[in-house]
């Protein structure tokens, strides 16, 4: 079992991210949809596997 931001997920559960909303963030990106590459070149790593 874990915990994230206050919502418990139970062991051996499927977590499905929604990858188009994450990198259409525009408090994230400056621009999200066109390709900078300034906006990796500086990423901090926010997750480890």
């Amino acid at each position: 079992d874990d915990e994230y931001n206050g919502y418990h997920i139970p062991a051996n559960s499927v977590v499905l991210l929604n990858h188009y909303r994450i990198h259409m963030d525009e408090k994230r990106y400056e621009n999200p949809k066109s390709i900078n590459l300034k906006d990796f070149l500086e990423l901090k790593k926010e997750v480890q596997f």
